[in-house]
């Protein structure tokens, strides 16, 4: 089992891994738009660095991954670099899951975060996953809206 950040080589595994996760998460198939999009979307963001992801790979096989958006944000006091991100697909294979493979990926994913300066890292959260979350010091914000447009 390897352990390690994504490059644009991983972009195709990434993608299906994607989809597995988005068809689990919604019990229907993805429509071809999103996958075009997210297909695009993959190949721009890791290229230009505003896409980190860490993926846990078995024998070439895409088995675990976490990937986080990154963007900028208007500094505040709590985030004075502006530097956010945005956690997206922890997500694990089903014959993987409950080994670790989650937290050890997000580990790397956070550190790196850490270290490359953002200020904070926001995300959604399955009950299968708060846990986890709440381990690696995620905590809920009570003061947090959203507008779905």
């Amino acid at each position: 089992m390897e352990v390690r950040k994504a490059n644009l080589h991983d972009m195709d595994q990434m993608l299906e891994n994607r989809l597995k996760f988005l068809e689990e998460f919604k019990g229907e198939p993805v429509p071809g738009h999103l996958i075009e999009s997210t297909r695009n979307y993959l190949q721009e963001h890791l290229a230009d660095g505003t896409l980190i992801a860490y993926l846990a790979v078995d024998g070439g096989q895409l088995v675990s991954s976490a990937i986080l958006s990154v963007y900028g944000v208007l500094p505040t006091l709590g985030n004075p670099g502006g530097r956010t991100g945005y956690l997206f697909n922890v997500y694990t294979l089903s014959g993987y899951r409950r080994r670790g493979l989650s937290r050890t990926v997000l580990e790397q994913l956070i550190g790196e975060a850490r270290e490359s300066g953002l200020g904070k890292i926001y995300l959604e959260y399955t009950a299968d996953g708060r846990h986890l979350y709440e381990k690696l010091g995620f905590e809920q914000l009570p003061n947090e809206m959203v507008l779905k447009l």
